[in-house]
């Protein structure tokens, strides 16, 4: 996938917004915080010292590259501009235990192609050397036998000049090849339209061809694009503008007809989007042939595509399909999913019914995949783009991460796809920054009021948090915690948990994120509301009531990680609240 995003640029100021959380509103007195923008004008003499002493001590506290580690790397007209960015990304510390772009700077999007094997993880992703986007895309590697360390290879799928792919080798997914257990990679490639026109007469986009890597040895490390096209036709109705990113091939058990198939994201007759079936008898070796329209997006209002199709199976003939979309003229974003039944032989999908759509996140995650690991358990990366004015603008080095992979679990009694961070995160969980366990916490002097509590007096930008709160049902309801992260006495972030979802407010984003999530019900049977976070420098990671709900968003300040603050908040009566933040070590 790779599409053009319109960023608001109206940014409020984090104190005049008016939270509602629980039954009651947040206490605003306590969130004020200032919302000017800082607009750096990088002259010819900030260059000069950019280039020299100031690159050279960002290398050191911010993983920024120096000017020659840039020039080394990237062509004159890229070295001209990232080093421009240098001073902007100075302002915020990059993620530290997510993937991103780390020293070498540019820009991370899509997870590609996923993949166990011979006892190690590998993460492909969108990866381009400009921090804007705008140099052809190729696939960037990191590798981890753990989930929780990774190593960052060389780049691995490279655009071939004048090839299907030659403005960009786009977003796709793993396969293995059943008889010689080689993996390979289906992906889409993007080329001119003609040879003085770069996007098409529809949508101004490439023209997008369906293609197959393989590896040159078993580490993986280097692929080799098969130049004829599995695909080269839209469905009809469609455009090769809009004909993008198959999935991992899949399979129905007692299917009568040996096909493979996989799902690709196109346009469709009616100019409406959706996932369309393409299957043959080998996939990665044979040309595909269109079967049927899988699934139309007939739920997002003015839908702009349907890009990264996934689909799994979570229970014996039950399964769900996500898929990522773009609406209102590309200015929204989100990833859903719905749970339903495959039939004619894996060519139709039936929704189960009385479902409707659910998002994989309530915040800033888009274009993510899956994988099955080792053990059977089902995982999810997606992309958190970058949120802030300087981003807008594209002035900085560096945009973009991954999110740390996900537990997808099944719940079968509520008919819920549930996420949570992978268990082998918690190996990064280092010395404990504070810890909290009240039986009966006083509540607040004034009704609707928050009653915060200092947990990390320091290191809470690079923290995992657990906060616990139980309640009487009765008042439960009227229960909300959250945490507040702070810097220099001025709120970044407040994460918060009540009956009416989970929502991040953040200093620098247009305005909150979050949600409450169908079918939830109140936090759960137990009578107590469970809260996740994990905090990576820009990166808020949040996950409510074992996985029901998550939530990512994107939060700036100049303040080293290392200096934020964390306060433990609750609103309403707790019968108990425990709470404990741990520092996490570097995993990238």
């Amino acid at each position: 996938m790779t599409s053009t995003f319109t960023q608001s640029s109206s940014f409020s100021n984090f104190g005049d917004i008016h939270h509602h959380v629980g039954e009651v509103d947040v206490d605003d007195s306590s969130a004020q915080t200032s919302s000017s923008l800082m607009h750096v004008l990088v002259d010819t003499a900030t260059k000069t010292i950019v280039q020299s002493a100031l690159a050279a001590l960002l290398v050191s506290s911010l993983n920024i590259p120096t000017a020659a580690a840039i020039t080394s790397s990237t062509s004159s007209e890229e070295t001209e501009a990232r080093i421009s960015h240098l001073h902007v990304s100075a302002m915020y510390t990059q993620p530290s235990f997510h993937i991103a772009a780390g020293a070498h700077g540019g820009w991370v999007n899509d997870p590609c192609g996923l993949l166990y094997h011979n006892g190690v993880y590998h993460v492909f992703y969108q990866y381009s050397t400009a921090p804007s986007g705008n140099s052809p895309r190729r696939w960037a590697h990191a590798i981890s036998d753990n989930l929780h360390t990774w190593k960052r290879l060389p780049d691995a799928l490279w655009p071939t000049p004048g090839g299907h792919d030659s403005v960009g080798a786009w977003s796709g997914a793993a396969g293995v090849d059943a008889t010689t257990n080689t993996p390979y990679m289906l992906f889409t490639g993007a080329a001119p339209w003609s040879a003085t026109q770069k996007g098409g007469p529809d949508y101004d986009e490439p023209r997008q061809t369906q293609l197959v890597a393989w590896p040159t040895d078993g580490t993986l490390g280097n692929w080799i694009t098969d130049h004829k096209p599995l695909a080269s036709d839209p469905p009809a109705g469609g455009s090769a503008e809009q004909f993008r990113d198959p999935c991992s091939p899949y399979a129905v058990k007692n299917a009568s007809d040996n096909l493979q198939r996989t799902l690709v994201g196109a346009q469709v007759e009616g100019n409406r989007f959706g996932a369309v079936v393409y299957a043959s008898k080998d996939i990665a070796r044979d040309q595909w042939q269109a079967r049927e329209t899988f699934f139309i997006d007939t739920f997002t209002p003015a839908a702009d595509n349907l890009e990264c199709p996934d689909l799994f199976e979570v229970e014996n003939g039950i399964w769900v399909f996500k898929w990522s979309v773009q609406s209102n003229l590309k200015s929204k974003e989100q990833d859903m999913w719905i749970a339903g039944t495959l039939r004619d032989n894996g060519d139709g999908f039936d929704p189960l019914p009385g479902t409707s759509p659910m998002p994989v996140d309530l915040g800033t995650v888009y274009a993510s995949r899956t994988m099955a690991a080792n053990d059977s358990r089902r995982l999810l990366w997606g992309w958190s783009r970058e949120r802030d004015q300087a981003s807008a603008e594209d002035r900085r080095a560096w945009q973009g991460s991954l999110t740390v992979p996900r537990e997808l679990t099944w719940d079968a009694t509520r008919r819920m796809l549930l996420s949570f961070p992978a268990q082998e995160l918690l190996a990064l969980r280092g010395e404990v920054l504070g810890k909290i366990d009240v039986p009966r916490p006083a509540p607040a002097a004034r009704r609707g009021a928050a009653v915060a509590t200092l947990l990390a007096p320091r290191g809470a930008g690079a923290a995992d948090f657990e906060i616990l709160a139980s309640a009487p049902p009765a008042a439960l309801r009227g229960l909300a915690v959250g945490i507040r992260l702070l810097a220099n006495s001025q709120v970044i972030a407040e994460v918060w948990l009540g009956a009416r979802g989970l929502h991040i407010f953040g200093n620098d984003v247009p305005s909150p994120v979050g949600g409450v999530v169908p079918r939830s019900g109140a936090s759960n049977a137990s009578g107590r509301r469970a809260l996740r976070i994990l905090v990576d420098g820009t990166m808020i990671e949040a996950f409510a009531d074992g996985g029901v709900s998550a939530c990512t968003a994107r939060v700036y300040t100049k303040v080293p990680a290392s200096e934020w603050k964390a306060e433990v908040c609750v609103r309403g009566s707790a019968g108990r609240l425990k709470a404990t933040a741990w520092a996490m070590e570097h995993g990238v």
